[in-house]
């Protein structure tokens, strides 16, 4: 992750250097990428979405076999 965090510490430099602490917030991209690069958060969520996929029809099909069970 040492590039991501080179990236990082190089935009804060440039966005902050006149005192003004405005400028990080134009860095937030580069900090979003370094935490992804530590925390696989994104990665992690992103891996998830098929095993979602594959069982919305069996939960949706529970759920109408359910309600069709109660009007009768």
């Amino acid at each position: 992750c040492f590039p991501f965090w080179q990236d990082l510490l190089a935009c804060y430099v440039v966005n902050t250097a006149d005192g003004n602490a405005e400028g990080k917030w134009k860095c937030i991209p580069q900090r979003d990428d370094y935490f992804e690069c530590l925390h696989h958060k994104k990665e992690a969520s992103m891996l998830s979405l098929p095993a979602n996929y594959f069982l919305a029809p069996t939960v949706q099909s529970d759920l109408v076999n359910r309600y069709y069970r109660l009007k009768k």
